[in-house]
């Protein structure tokens, strides 16, 4: 019985730190996409109400062409 439970303590020991360390890492990789994705949307904010950006393109008719050529007040 004794030397059954010693070898059983070690397996439920790692298995027990195994699933603590992998939902840690879940949440924390969870987080970091979340924060990743508020980055993004705070910069694309930041590009859509920048004022060289015109009227047409704020409604994103010509928002990823301005982008993509480098040009802001092309047409209004």
């Amino acid at each position: 019985m004794d030397s059954k439970k010693a070898v059983q303590d070690p397996i439920q020991d790692w298995w027990s730190q195994f699933v603590f360390s992998s939902r840690l890492l879940f949440k924390v990789q969870r987080q970091r996409t979340y924060y990743d994705q508020a980055k993004h949307r705070y910069m694309y904010s930041r590009t859509l109400n920048s004022p060289t950006i015109s009227r047409r393109e704020k409604k994103g008719l010509d928002y990823s062409a301005s982008v993509r050529l480098g040009s802001s007040e092309t047409e209004c």
